[in-house]
């Protein structure tokens, strides 16, 4: 009987120690990192508004997504719209504490589609900053963005686009 109870007593310890979980860790700019709906506004140099999403694009709301390089640097993430706007993704520089984030060469840095150069700046994102459509509370993002090859600027009269918008939450009443 001794044996059963050690036999048993074995067992059970060695299942309570196989099934300990390990810490998964995060990513080096997991707060930055997400899914945004957002709209892009044409602005003048100072950030007004000259042409809303409905008067020259009529997008309406377009995802963005911001993500973590492969190299997973606290300093570094990738921004892209996925096609949705102007068909850029570029790596961004960041500062994953104070949430702010711009693009830091004048090359060609287009990563998956056209060879052009784009541009971003004043990138931040306010945690609990927005809110959604259902009146929830949610992080908020917002950059300025040009693009090389693009001729809209001069010929309607503004300076940039202005992208801002919300944590995408997945409901559908907020899309």
């Amino acid at each position: 009987m001794k044996k059963v109870l050690y036999l048993a007593a074995l067992l059970f310890s060695v299942a309570l120690t196989s099934c300990e979980k390990e810490e998964v860790g995060g990513t080096a700019t997991q707060d930055m990192a997400g899914d945004w709906y957002v709209t892009v506004d044409a602005v003048d140099a100072n950030g007004d508004l000259v042409y809303s999403d409905e008067e020259f694009f009529g997008l309406g709301r377009i995802h963005v997504l911001t993500a973590n390089t492969a190299a997973n640097k606290a300093g570094e993430m990738i921004l892209t719209d996925q096609g949705a706007f102007w068909g850029f993704s570029v790596k961004v520089s960041c500062d994953p504490q104070n949430l702010t984030f711009k693009t830091t060469t004048t090359e060609v840095n287009n990563l998956d589609f056209d060879e052009i150069n784009v541009s971003v700046t004043d990138g931040k994102i306010v945690k609990n900053g927005g809110v959604q459509n259902n009146g929830s509370v949610s992080d908020y993002i917002e950059f300025y963005i040009n693009f090389s090859d693009d001729s809209y600027p001069e010929k309607y009269g503004f300076a940039k686009y202005h992208v801002y918008g919300v944590r995408y939450s997945g409901l559908v009443e907020n899309d």
